[in-house]
């Protein structure tokens, strides 16, 4: 939930909560404290939500266009969103709209950079 861009662990649903919430890593659990024990480390997490920055319908747009990005990871951020968009011209176009370079990968925008796309694009 808490990942950051460029990252393993970074995704769809890291976006989604940045996007609604501050989130904040408490404190680690250990799998000792399950039963039973679990292959992985825990996290407790705050998360305290933030005022929406878009309107409903950018809202929409911008969980879908998140959801194409990381729909295929390998692919370009222009490749992604072209069938969002229509075709490649109107992604690119898209694309330089929000400033972002179109042979990055989803992987690798920030929130604010889904935010940008989210703005430019047609709803």
């Amino acid at each position: 939930m808490a990942a950051g861009p460029g990252t393993r662990d970074y995704g769809s649903l890291s976006v989604a909560v940045a996007y609604a919430t501050k989130c904040e890593n408490l404190f680690g659990v250990s799998p000792e404290c399950f039963v039973p024990r679990p292959k992985v480390e825990s996290v407790v997490v705050r998360l305290k939500p933030v005022p929406p920055r878009l309107d409903v319908e950018r809202e929409r747009y911008f969980l879908k266009v998140v959801r194409a990005a990381f729909g295929q990871r390998r692919k370009t951020i222009l490749n992604a969103i072209s069938v969002l968009a229509g075709d490649k011209a109107q992604a690119a176009a898209l694309l330089a709209r929000a400033g972002i370079d179109g042979s990055r990968r989803g992987e690798t925008l920030g929130t604010e950079e889904f935010i940008r796309l989210a703005r430019a694009g047609t709803v």
